[in-house]
């Protein structure tokens, strides 16, 4: 039995799918009703957003073709999911600079030697 909800917008994953994908883990196992409904929207959900993201990115580019390109930025940078055989490090999402304090470290120990002793100046 087919509900409004269903007949109005075409699924990305049925119920049916999703208990064969459980079934091939373990073919004793059942979904909880709530938990199934959940799992279907779920993907219908991420699915959509990530459509849409992308479909944004290539907006900004002045471009009418969503592109792969489009896609996996957009599964990267809010999933941090990154897919085999499409990354491309030129494109990769920044991440943030390592920053080397071994000049501040050798300066604070220039200021204070006992830092380098473990000695504080309250043991005097």
């Amino acid at each position: 039995m087919i509900s409004e909800e269903d007949s109005r917008s075409p699924r990305l994953l049925s119920k049916e799918t999703l208990r064969d994908l459980l079934h091939t883990v373990d073919p004793s196992f059942e979904f909880d009703p709530e938990v199934e409904k959940f799992l279907v929207d779920y993907a219908q959900d991420f699915v959509n957003e990530t459509i849409s993201s992308g479909a944004s990115l290539a907006h900004h580019r002045h471009s009418s073709t969503l592109e792969v390109k489009d896609v996996r930025f957009e599964l990267e940078r809010k999933w941090k999911i990154i897919i085999a055989g499409f990354h491309d490090d030129s494109s990769a999402v920044p991440s943030k600079p390592r920053l080397d304090f071994s000049l501040h470290n050798t300066r604070l120990k220039q200021l204070n030697p006992q830092a380098k002793t473990g000695k504080s100046r309250r043991g005097k």
